[in-house]
């Protein structure tokens, strides 16, 4: 997958809608942008770059572990904490795992 369709893919699951790429004029330069999954309407926005920022990647994290509601749900963290592994391939990844490395094993955990 490329990184925009990494991005799209979480952006997806964190509950952001109405994606749509708007093109700068340059393949590079173009913007995903969508509705954010907090429901306020403020327009479109560009969605996070979860493969290159790992605050952006802590926030999907978050929602992957609530599973999309405001209760933790442990199991879904096992398995993404697993998958993360997988990934670095190397065990206690979280310390050092790179935004991208979490944007697959997050993927990867959903089913992607």
């Amino acid at each position: 997958m490329t990184e925009r369709e990494i991005n799209m893919a979480i952006a997806e699951a964190c509950g952001w809608t109405e994606l749509e790429v708007f093109s700068a004029g340059h393949p590079d330069d173009d913007m995903v942008c969508g509705y954010e999954p907090n429901g306020v309407l403020r327009g479109k926005l560009p969605i996070p770059d979860y493969c290159n920022d790992l605050n952006a990647m802590h926030e999907g994290e978050r929602f992957l572990w609530a599973d999309g509601k405001e209760s933790y749900n442990p199991f879904i963290r096992r398995e993404y904490l697993q998958e993360l592994d997988r990934v670095t391939h190397c065990q206690w990844s979280t310390v050092s795992a790179t935004a991208r490395q979490r944007a697959e094993a997050f993927l990867r955990t959903v089913g992607k």
